[in-house]
């Protein structure tokens, strides 16, 4: 179990969360993903859905936190990190960007 939860971190979260600060994810989205994510982690806890065992309850039981959590972290980050830099700031390290203009 140890091996496939390092396997799940390390490449299926980072996968999954690539870009996810940007996304804009329905109700119906956030069930779908947060059910997938469960069809996943459930055998690992070595559960199964007529045990009835609680999402939150799995992933405390694996010490992970959820996509969905995840996901709303990255957009938290990212909204704070657009309001420090100001949503027009270009990062140039320090320096002005150079624009051809053609006439």
């Amino acid at each position: 179990m140890e091996t496939i939860l390092k396997i799940y971190n390390t490449l299926v979260l980072p996968t999954f969360l690539y870009g996810s600060e940007n996304w804009t994810l329905t109700t119906l989205q956030r069930r779908r993903i947060e059910a997938a994510e469960m069809k996943l982690l459930r055998p690992l806890a070595g559960y199964t859905l007529y045990d009835h065992k609680t999402n939150d309850y799995i992933c405390r039981e694996l010490r992970i936190a959820g996509i969905l959590d995840k996901t709303d972290e990255y957009r938290r980050n990212w909204l704070s990190h657009k309001q420090l830099t100001g949503s027009d700031c270009l990062h140039s390290h320090g320096t002005t960007p150079h624009v051809k203009k053609y006439h």
